[in-house]
């Protein structure tokens, strides 16, 4: 599993430079309402397209690097989720201890499980707690762990993969409605399906075949 060398682009490196700025001016644009036109606060509150950005580039890195070669055996599936958990978690652990020593910020969360799994973005009622940026960490860690097998559908018809993502997304409408309609769903569970669609994988899953669609045309036209 390559992932060096000829793999790299340096040139993304900019456009994430570019999409990371992008999540912070949107998310710190509140501090600058009264100090700029109105105008270009309209344009800013646009700029949350920089996660369609990370995810798209996500969906191109992995398909290009990785391809479905963490499927070769068990062995080698562990090893790129390893890698993937290295990737996000230990930093997100840090921050998220550090915000629950402040107290003054984390009195009120008690989810500590789905906070350190990053379960808690799954369910509407706990999506802007602990910290709620994290959120497109779950939908990346997703994505990770069906990684390899969207790509070895990809590589076969895009229609199956596209059939398969489709049918993750009804699989968890399925799951936050029938919840909704047992108990009332209280803790949103992947309902509404506005929550669903905007903050979860089962939502945002396209962002991410686009992204690996490109990255099986290019290796199509270089013939790797």
């Amino acid at each position: 599993m390559d992932t060096t060398g000829k793999n790299k682009f340096d040139a993304l490196t900019g456009m994430r430079a570019v999409a990371a700025i992008m999540v912070f001016v949107y998310h710190n644009r509140k501090y600058w309402r009264t100090d700029l036109p109105f105008e270009i606060m309209r344009f800013i509150s646009e700029w949350h397209i920089g996660v369609t950005v990370f995810f798209v580039l996500s969906g191109f890195l992995l398909a290009y690097r990785y391809e479905d070669a963490p499927l070769q055996s068990g062995k080698s599936y562990l090893k790129y989720i390893l890698l993937r958990i290295a990737r996000i978690f230990p930093l997100y652990w840090i921050l998220l201890t550090a915000f629950f020593l402040d107290t003054k910020y984390s009195n009120d969360v008690d989810t500590y499980f789905l906070q350190y799994s990053l379960l808690y973005s799954l369910f509407e009622k706990y999506s802007v707690s602990g910290i709620v940026q994290a959120w497109s960490l779950t939908v990346e860690f997703f994505f990770y762990l069906l990684a390899p097998l969207l790509f070895l559908l990809l590589k076969k018809n895009w229609k199956y993969c596209l059939l398969f993502l489709s049918g993750l997304f009804l699989v968890g409408w399925g799951s936050g409605y029938g919840l909704h309609e047992y108990n009332g769903n209280p803790e949103g569970f992947l309902y509404p399906l506005q929550f669903m669609t905007g903050s979860t994988f089962f939502g945002r899953s396209t962002e991410f075949f686009f992204g690996m669609l490109l990255a099986y045309l290019m290796k199509q036209e270089k013939g790797l």
